[in-house]
């Protein structure tokens, strides 16, 4: 056996290894466990979400990487919001549980960039939503308070 070309080819496969863990590193892949969502995360999410929405595009992966790569965000965390953009867009059910932050936060924007209309959208698919969080003996005060004031700006 030919010891010394095993021991390059194996010299080789780490220098290839430790490149790529430099790299992904610098991408800052790694996020960091408990952080909260900022208002730069969530914003992020909702472009995303917005995106997906205009691209008619409902394969979350590409977006979730590139707000993850922006934000450091925990990747399950990014999905869930962008999916939950997504969905208040459309005016359609989303199923993931979201804050009352997170919901206040893409209400404002769908109401700006869209107005009563695209707020009109968003509204409907919270009102599903908290359907949806009912059936399932959840608490829904918090986000029926939070319709309950965007349908006053609507009025």
């Amino acid at each position: 056996m030919d010891y010394e070309a095993t021991i390059v080819a194996l010299s080789k496969r780490i220098d290839a290894l430790e490149t790529q863990l430099k790299r992904l590193e610098q991408a800052h892949i790694h996020t960091r466990a408990n952080t909260k969502v900022s208002d730069v995360m969530l914003k992020a999410c909702y472009d995303a979400g917005i995106a997906a929405a205009f691209e008619g595009n409902s394969d979350f992966n590409a977006y979730t990487e590139q707000v993850c790569f922006k934000t450091r965000m925990n990747p399950g965390t990014a999905r869930i919001l962008i999916m939950t953009a997504y969905a208040l867009k459309q005016g359609e059910l989303f199923k993931c549980i979201i804050s009352g932050k997170a919901a206040e936060f893409f209400l404002e924007q769908l109401q700006k960039d869209f107005g009563a209309e695209g707020l009109q959208r968003g509204l409907s698919a919270l009102e599903l939503h908290i359907q949806y969080r009912r059936s399932l003996k959840r608490d829904t005060t918090l986000l029926e308070k939070i319709a309950n004031q965007f349908k006053e700006n609507i009025n």
